[in-house]
């Protein structure tokens, strides 16, 4: 039977591994973090941003609570994501229009279930987006972009 040697992770917490393993790489098991650290963290993160969309108006996401919080995190950074490429000049062979319609959509989305599967390329898949009306349009493009950038 292996033996099983005891150490402390960076965080504070302590933690058992294999022995032979923890001393092949000591420095690999005590510079990281324990899993109920990162959970705890992911955790903050997925309920403040769900907060922050809810404060925002944003549309409510559909699905698990689990879902609902790592979709409101992927929707907000990747609004935070379009917005730096505009200001940085990145969309320049796009319609100043493009970027509100991303933003709206991505603000009008309660499919978490899309979010989570379009994670990877949100911002193409969102201007991919074509049944926003008008009136959605003139709702979020007052609540997202301050009115100088109109």
């Amino acid at each position: 039977m292996p033996k099983f040697t005891q150490f402390q992770y960076a965080c504070g917490c302590s933690g058992s591994a294999n022995s032979n393993e923890y001393y092949s790489n000591p420095e690999k098991f005590e510079r990281r973090r324990c899993k109920s650290c990162i959970d705890s963290d992911f955790r903050d993160i997925n309920a403040a941003s769900q907060a922050a969309a809810i404060d925002a108006g944003f549309a409510k996401l559909d699905g698990t609570v689990r879902q609902r919080h790592w979709a409101a995190t992927i929707r907000t950074n990747g609004i935070e994501a379009a917005r730096v490429q505009f200001e940085s000049g990145h969309w320049s062979n796009y319609h100043d229009n493009d970027y509100i319609r991303v933003v709206t959509a991505l603000a009008a989305l309660k499919s978490s279930d899309w979010l989570i599967k379009n994670r990877k390329h949100l911002i193409e898949a969102a201007r991919g987006i074509r049944d926003l009306t008008v009136c959605d349009m003139t709702i979020y493009k007052a609540r997202l972009i301050p009115p100088d950038e109109v």
